[in-house]
């Protein structure tokens, strides 16, 4: 979370912890409010004068010296209380510092009162512009026996303005000011962070409560608290689970993966590797059995729960309750009041939306869903068939795809068992699919989609994508390509990174198109059967499988591929890269 104090801090000390990031958003503070700019110029003040009276410590004590001793200083000090400093009199001046402080303490904190500020930023100025008073003779520093070397100062030539006593009252405010600050910063030392537990992955007109923990910069979120005023968020655990959270709405990350929804909407879509997943919402725990849910708190404390698929467990009441759990399954809703009574609802379709996607600007929830079981999915693949041990080059999963035959490395690819995952991960199964060379393409096959492409309807493919840290190859003995054993081999990008490139993409095809035909070059020279419709491409630097991206695609009513099968097609552009969850919604336009 950011820091302002200890943000400016770091600016003025020069701190090499200090990023271009951290600076680009303390920027953003101080312009956020004039209060924050106004606070920022009185640190400001304080850590210049702080550092003048630090370094010029021997300079201060010689002029003050000179100050006491008068005319043997060798020049005269003119002390005028009446001094005008652009209408504002030394006496005034005076005035407003003992109105400051009146009970006779000095005030060591920021004065609010901008009568104040403003005198001592006029007295600051006087200071700097005073005429110069003429040295007629060497100020003689005779040398003091002293535990600490004293600084030689006999070359430093002073040209001193006019002196006041509120000098010496300022430097005594800013010392004690300092000394605040100090302990300040040791009675409430920087809070130690919670550890990261989820990922913010995507948001539209997203507004977070500033009183609240926000996500970091790199999107991580911890274990604490969050607040929503407006927009939607969507967040993954590390476990898979994917959350969309509607504003307004407050809810807490917790360890393991779980959370507690203390108002508003979270729809949670839980793979298979994730089941377990709980939801606290006031005195109700809803835990996962394997499903897609929506969970609303209300104004009035009621919580209600809308399975759209798989099962969950229901208990109700607070943690001393023994009342049993109650089992909903998809396409059955509960509501438990503030009493902890269950009542049967019906299901409300389009109630929470499900899925987000900034880039189109999309908020999906569902309402308007087509396909064969009413929740749009018309497609969906894990990769879990057939089962393979380790990386099994040159395998295809199943009916639902083609791959490249031919041409230079169109093998290169395959199905892979994450095994003891040393290489990758995924949540959703144990499998994921490697395009290990950049000829390498899969395509899904005639059978997989039935879907032809329709005006007044739009297209969503989502999926999953990891990087490969590693990859077992044969082990090369001799010349004559003899081999004994396997070998893990790293893997960079073609600019020495730890990075792959991802490359999706949604296919119209004419009914000739033969997809089985593709080869590496088709793949290499982008002539590749079938038009593109859209796609999806980037970088990915996780092994993790908890990137994902997505295309959202709606054909115009003269778009010339109306009618045309739809597909989707996977790419290999640089280095190795895994998909995973693949999945195609369809649902009318507005």
């Amino acid at each position: 979370m950011f820091d302002p104090e200890y943000t400016i801090s770091l600016y003025f000390n020069g701190d090499s912890a200090l990023t271009q990031a951290d600076v680009d958003q303390l920027s953003d503070w101080i312009e956020l409010s004039d209060e924050n700019a106004a606070k920022f110029i009185q640190v400001s003040f304080i850590h210049r004068a702080i550092h003048d009276s630090l370094v010029g410590a021997d300079i201060k004590k010689n002029v003050l010296l000179d100050i006491k001793e008068g005319a043997d200083s060798g020049f005269e000090v003119v002390m005028d209380s009446k001094v005008s400093v652009r209408g504002v009199e030394i006496v005034e001046i005076e005035d407003v510092f003992l109105a400051e402080n009146q009970d006779g303490d000095f005030d060591y904190g920021f004065s609010q009162d901008g009568n104040f500020m403003q005198a001592m930023l006029e007295l600051a100025k006087f200071e700097r512009t005073a005429p110069a008073v003429i040295v007629e003779k060497p100020v003689e520093v005779i040398p003091r026996r002293e535990l600490i070397q004293k600084v030689d100062n006999s070359d430093f030539k002073i040209f001193a303005g006019k002196v006041n006593k509120l000098s010496l009252a300022a430097a005594v405010f800013l010392g004690a000011a300092f000394l605040s600050m100090l302990a300040y910063v040791y009675f409430n030392p920087v809070p130690e962070l919670q550890p990261i537990v989820a990922q913010l992955v995507d948001q539209i007109d997203a507004e977070w409560d500033q009183d609240m923990q926000l996500p970091d910069f790199d999107n991580s979120m911890r274990q604490t608290t969050y607040g929503l005023s407006k927009g939607y968020a969507s967040i993954r655990f590390k476990n898979g689970v994917m959350i969309t959270v509607e504003a307004p709405a407050e809810w807490s990350l917790l360890r393991g993966g779980d959370m507690e929804l203390f108002a508003g909407r979270i729809y949670a879509v839980v793979p298979e590797r994730a089941h377990g997943f709980t939801v606290m919402a006031r005195d109700t725990k809803i835990v996962d059995l394997g499903t897609e849910f929506g969970v609303e708190v209300d104004k009035s404390n009621n919580t209600q729960l809308h399975v759209t698929r798989g099962e969950t467990l229901l208990f109700s009441g607070d943690k001393n309750s023994k009342k049993p759990p109650v089992k909903v399954n998809g396409g059955a809703a509960r509501q438990i009041d503030s009493a902890g009574i269950v009542r049967n609802i019906g299901v409300a379709r389009g109630k929470f939306v499900k899925w987000i996607d900034s880039k189109s600007g999309v908020a999906w929830n569902g309402k308007n869903n087509l396909g064969p079981a009413g929740d749009g999915l018309i497609f969906n693949e894990s990769f879990e068939r057939p089962v393979v041990k380790g990386y099994s080059s040159g395998s295809v999963p199943g009916t639902n795809w083609v791959a490249t035959k031919k041409g230079y490395g169109s093998a290169c690819r395959g199905l892979y068992n994450e095994g003891n995952a040393d290489v990758f991960s995924t949540p959703y199964g144990q499998q994921g699919y490697m395009l290990n060379y950049t000829n390498s393409g899969l395509t899904t096959s005639k059978t997989a989609i039935t879907e032809v492409l329709t005006a007044g309807r739009t297209y969503a493919v989502t999926f999953n994508m990891a990087y490969a840290l590693s990859i077992e190859e044969p082990k090369l003995i001799d010349g004559q390509g003899r081999v004994q054993g396997i070998e893990k081999v790293k893997l960079f990008d073609s600019k020495g990174n730890p990075a792959s490139e991802y490359h999706v993409e949604l296919v119209a095809f004419e009914p000739g198109d033969n997809r089985a035909s593709i080869t590496s070059d088709d793949v290499r020279f982008s002539r590749t059967p079938g038009k593109t419709l859209a796609l999806a491409t980037g970088l990915v630097s996780s092994n993790e499988m908890t990137a994902g991206d997505s295309i959202v695609f709606t054909p115009k009513a003269d778009d010339p591929n109306l009618g045309k099968k739809i597909a989707i097609r996977l790419v290999k552009r640089d280095n190795c890269v895994l998909y995973d969850n693949v999945q195609l919604r369809v649902w009318k336009s507005k």
